[in-house]
């Protein structure tokens, strides 16, 4: 991952507008946790949106919406394009990912759910 040459711990990649979404699961070299952007073709890093805590669970993107949780169980939405914050909601049992079906984001337990 360009610009950061420790290595820190990321969660698997999600694709999505040509771009790659990763959590930072650990403090990157600049002590950061959030989600970074990354082109999809170069790797180049594109922007770094922080959270609140440890995001462990891959983001996913659906309808033009960047969903990712950090580990105190804050779901956080991001759009895709710039990086921009948008709803926060804290979900029991959220920090380990997500899934969307039928317009509802669910975390780890099927009761942990946020409609979009």
């Amino acid at each position: 991952m360009d610009g950061d040459p420790t290595g820190a711990v990321v969660t698997a990649p999600t694709i999505g507008q040509g771009r790659m979404f990763i959590g930072m699961d650990t403090p990157s070299s600049s002590g950061r946790l959030g989600v970074r952007a990354l082109d999809a073709g170069s790797g180049r890093t594109l922007r770094h949106t922080d959270s609140d805590g440890q995001v462990c669970g891959a983001p996913v993107v659906d309808a033009g919406v960047l969903y990712a949780t950090a580990a105190g169980g804050t779901v956080f939405t991001l759009d895709p394009a710039n990086g921009r914050g948008g709803r926060r909601t804290k979900v029991d049992e959220a920090g380990q990912g997500l899934a969307i079906a039928d317009g509802v984001v669910r975390g780890r337990r099927a009761s942990a759910c946020v409609r979009r």
